[in-house]
């Protein structure tokens, strides 16, 4: 997520020196001489962590003057996740540029296109972008189980598994809202491992 800046795209030896300034993103006018303030949550949770190891090649040497959140536990209610702290923080540095959770808003921080390459493409973080891996940040997440070869899975993972995998887990996957199901294909093959 940036304010102010659209389009632009990163790289690890821009983000990672202390002073790096907006012109070396391209940015011309008054805005070229300005320190670029970078902002992100926890940096060892996705998604600082995913950037740091496919952006900076596994580099954690982040800006010096990096500004990261934690949650916020408030009493009483449901956390404040740091990736809407980042964007809230955001949202009062026109001259920031920040790292958060696509989902996370706040109307007055734009969602900005990225690319690989400063030739683009540039793609945009919306839900149909990421589910269909279009977006180059999208990740997959994955489950694991200890199964000894040779030997069944625990029947309740197992069913658990296969409910997961079904339609029905499936549309309750995209309810939740965290997360995007599989494709059917995708969804048809996990299934198959567990025969």
């Amino acid at each position: 997520m940036l304010h102010g800046l659209v389009g632009a795209p990163l790289a690890k030896e821009r983000i990672a020196q202390p002073d790096s300034r907006l012109g070396e993103l391209g940015i011309r006018g008054e805005w070229s001489k300005r320190p670029i303030q970078v902002y992100t949550g926890v940096l060892d949770a996705a998604p600082a962590f995913f950037f740091s190891q496919e952006v900076m090649k596994g580099s954690l040497l982040w800006n010096g003057d990096l500004r990261y959140f934690d949650d916020l536990p408030v009493s009483g209610a449901k956390d404040i996740q740091s990736g809407q702290r980042v964007v809230d923080a955001l949202a009062n540095d026109k001259y920031g540029i920040a790292l958060s959770g696509a989902g996370y808003r706040n109307p007055r921080v734009k969602l900005v296109a990225i690319g690989l390459q400063e030739s683009g493409p540039f793609v945009e973080a919306t839900p149909e972008n990421v589910a269909d891996r279009r977006y180059p940040f999208a990740r997959s997440v994955w489950l694991y189980v200890n199964r000894a070869p040779g030997k069944a899975l625990d029947p309740k993972v197992e069913e658990f598994l296969r409910f997961i995998l079904s339609r029905e887990g499936q549309a309750w996957v995209k309810r939740e809202g965290d997360y995007f199901p599989l494709t059917p294909e995708v969804a048809r093959e996990e299934l198959a491992k567990l025969n």
